[in-house]
């Protein structure tokens, strides 16, 4: 299934899901939010800021009264209030908070030890503090501390607990020359969560635009249907008002019977359009109430007095520019984003899974200190200088290889499914532009065919007026001329989802009428 179906399969889902909702005031609706049964319904909400019961300067509606409802407004409703980019933006918190917990690795670490050997030969105490940073800096570790010690020690094999009067300081510090120098399972996570936080902003934008793409294409179907709805009640009242003109002529035996009863036909014929028309605008509002909220979160259902006059031509797109879109998709796209940022996520993961191939050596250097001489110790010295080497390799060394050959196949993966996303986006760039121009050139010929049509039937009822036509052969021309008009209306519904479509395959936010991305 598409991303475009399957977008439309949420919507329908969730807007047959909403309940009914108060009835209009100003030009819009408050449907009750999800709840208990036992919650009682919500009242209607005016266009006044402070009917939400904040000062309006806090709380802004997306349009005031009297003003159409245009396709900016629905925009920033999506972008501030809808529900499913918020959970977006929680996801990107957790992500987040999963790079503050690989941070841990590298806090400063306190410790601290005291010991007392009250009975036996030997009585004495100690006690000491230390604190350890690891820097990051090529696996670099610093430690530092102090400690004392005093009592009876065996010098035999305990003498280095013995220690001058003041105490000991000691610092030192320990580097990996091999196995965990570049880079280390602790800087592994670190990378890894930092990219990861990067995926969730790059998801968080995909979701926005997918959103964006899709509240813009609700707005333009509201429009039309709002558009489909007004020429139905013209169409009716074309016929209201001719009946009323042969109900007197048959009154005065002007007209025949039959031309009275068969405009009355054409009027119920066209009352029951009307109502069908009717529903339909009901449905696409209760569709942009997903969209449109107040700064609450709560879905606000737009009146038939919010619709705007209707959607106007928009220009035609530019070939030429088409090679620079497909290039600039690339750099944009989010998706495509989301997929380098894992590539780059399990690099990190290959890079560190090579370095456990490497064996352990390790150069520490440790420099303490006595303090004062007045009970020198007879075991150390007060100034000691001690540095070494530590070497370690498992000779099989399985689980390090192994670690590389999974790293690897799954390198290879991304690295596939990259080509084929970057592949699937100029394919799509190159469909939203095809699917764009078609669109506007559908237009252009539809509204030749309306104007056409409009004139004709303009023409058939001046001779109806004159007599020399038929109830029959009027209603077939304006049937003819309105069937042309709707067709116009859904070219241009059409051409502006095409026009969104191709924004989102871009990677940038719909606009509206008048410009096109």
């Amino acid at each position: 299934m598409s991303r475009r179906a399957a977008l439309w399969g949420l919507l329908a889902a969730n807007a047959v899901a909403l309940g009914c909702a108060a009835p209009p005031r100003d030009g819009v609706w408050l449907l009750p939010a999800a709840g208990p049964d036992d919650v009682p319904p919500p009242t209607p909400l005016a266009l006044e800021p402070t009917a939400l019961g904040v000062p309006a300067a806090q709380a802004p509606l997306p349009w005031g009264p009297g003003q159409p409802l245009q396709l900016e407004h629905v925009l920033e409703a999506v972008e501030t209030s809808y529900p499913l980019l918020t959970v977006a933006e929680w996801k990107r918190a957790v992500a987040q908070a999963q790079e503050l917990q690989a941070l841990g690795a590298f806090d400063l670490e306190l410790s601290g030890k005291a010991q007392w050997n009250v009975e036996g030969f030997y009585e004495n105490h100690t006690a000491g503090v230390g604190l350890e940073q690891a820097t990051g800096l090529y696996g670099l570790r610093l430690r530092g501390g102090y400690r004392v010690g005093a009592g009876d020690f065996d010098l035999t094999w305990d003498g280095k607990r013995r220690i001058n009067h003041g105490g000991e300081f000691s610092a030192g510090a320990s580097l990996p020359l091999l196995r965990g120098g570049a880079i280390d399972p602790a800087r592994r996570d670190l990378r890894v969560a930092e990219v990861a936080r990067e995926v969730a902003a790059a998801s968080l934008a995909e979701r926005r635009l997918t959103y964006a793409q899709l509240a813009a294409a609700v707005y333009f179907e509201w429009v039309a249907a709002g558009r489909r709805r007004r020429i139905a009640r013209a169409l009716r009242q074309l016929a209201d008002d001719r009946q009323r003109g042969l109900a007197e002529g048959f009154a005065r035996g002007a007209i025949a019977e039959i031309e009275v009863l068969d405009n009355q036909r054409l009027v119920a014929e066209r009352e029951a359009l009307e109502v069908k028309a009717r529903r339909e605008l009901e449905k696409a509002s209760l569709a942009l109430s997903l969209f449109l909220r107040d700064p609450g979160g709560r879905p606000l259902l737009p009146d038939a007095s919010a619709l705007p006059g209707g959607l106007p031509p928009g220009p035609a797109p530019t070939a030429a520019l088409l090679e620079e879109d497909v290039e600039r998709a690339l750099r944009a796209r989010p998706d495509v984003q989301v997929a380098e940022h894992l590539l780059a996520q399990a690099q990190v993961v290959l890079d560190e899974a090579e370095n456990q191939l490497l064996p352990t050596l390790d150069l520490t250097v440790l420099a303490s200190q006595d303090l004062d001489r007045r009970r020198p110790s007879p075991t150390k010295g007060e100034f000691e200088l001690v540095a070494g080497l530590e070497f370690g390799f498992p000779l099989q060394n399985r689980k390090a290889r192994g670690k590389r050959a999974e790293a690897e196949a799954k390198l290879e993966v991304l690295r596939t499914e990259l080509r084929f996303l970057r592949d699937q986006v100029t394919v799509e760039v190159r469909d939203a532009f095809s699917a764009l121009q078609a669109a506007h050139e559908r237009e252009a010929r539809v509204r030749v065919a309306a104007e056409l049509a409009e004139r004709v039937s303009q023409a058939e009822r001046d001779r109806f007026e004159l007599g020399d036509s038929t109830v029959l052969r009027l209603n077939l021309r304006e049937a003819a001329a309105a069937q042309a008009e709707l067709k116009r209306v859904e070219a241009l519904r059409d051409y502006w989802i095409a026009v969104g479509a191709y924004a989102t395959a871009l990677g940038a936010t719909p606009r509206g009428p008048g410009l096109l991305p």
